[in-house]
């Protein structure tokens, strides 16, 4: 089955990305824990789509004064320190995190590997791609192997290449720029070397996507089954096996 493009018709048109990324992630999550050493290491969803704040504006309220107020019993209730107005007020951008996370529960659910399921809202301006690329960083320090999986279509920056950019400069070759691909990245540090292991891919729509190893912290690595468990989510979501 070739990777589809879901960010427009006719695949768009039949389910919307955000449930493609949900259903996939559970089906990456299944696939790893029937494959990860079986001494502590366990696969765990992360899913978070878009802001998540609820409060209405009329829970808010602003004065100019802080003292005691009457309750309705006529007594006085406990003093009140009011907030001042805000000095500035803008709508924020709050990307997508699409990711499974693997974690070592015999050692404090220490997290050991992480995979990062791009969405639009990860490459569609220069501080969201930042973000990310940053996130991974901060990942590799600490030695969490790192996979990304890039299917987005609609914005054509490569975060791969943003990443090989990040870390060491313009000496290695990049992908192509396209906008879909499959990289995954192992951090190596012994008698105070670090190296970075790279296996980067191209994931063009209408082929099959490639399987990964994934790196575990102080671990192993374990093969990403990225097709089947994307077929899964694509049968999850209605698709037929001839899509």
């Amino acid at each position: 089955m070739p990777l589809l493009d879901h960010f427009r018709s006719p695949a768009a048109d039949k389910a919307p990305w955000t449930s493609i990324g949900t259903f996939w992630v559970t089906a990456i999550v299944r696939s790893l824990n029937r494959r990860l050493p079986d001494d502590g290491f366990r696969a765990f969803a992360h899913v978070y789509l878009g802001p998540m704040v609820e409060a209405d504006v009329a829970e808010f309220e602003y004065d100019s004064g802080i003292g005691d107020r009457e309750n309705s019993d006529g007594g006085l209730a406990v003093a009140t320190r009011v907030v001042p107005a805000p000095v500035l007020t803008f709508s924020p951008h709050y990307p997508d995190e699409v990711e499974v996370q693997i974690r070592d529960t015999k050692k404090g659910m220490t997290l050991v590997a992480a995979i990062e399921i791009v969405s639009p809202s990860n490459k569609d301006r220069e501080e969201t791609r930042a973000k990310l690329v940053s996130k991974c960083i901060g990942y590799l320090q600490i030695g969490v192997g790192v996979v990304l999986v890039d299917p987005v279509t609609n914005r054509s920056a490569n975060l791969h290449n943003l990443l090989m950019s990040e870390l060491c400069g313009k000496k290695l070759p990049r992908l192509p720029d396209t906008p879909t691909y499959v990289s995954s990245y192992r951090p190596v540090g012994q008698d105070g070397d670090h190296t970075l292991e790279v296996w980067p891919y191209e994931a063009p729509v209408g082929h099959s996507i490639p399987s990964v190893p994934l790196p575990l912290r102080r671990g192993p690595s374990v093969m990403v089954d990225l097709e089947g468990t994307y077929l899964e989510a694509l049968a999850d979501n209605g698709f037929p096996p001839s899509s």
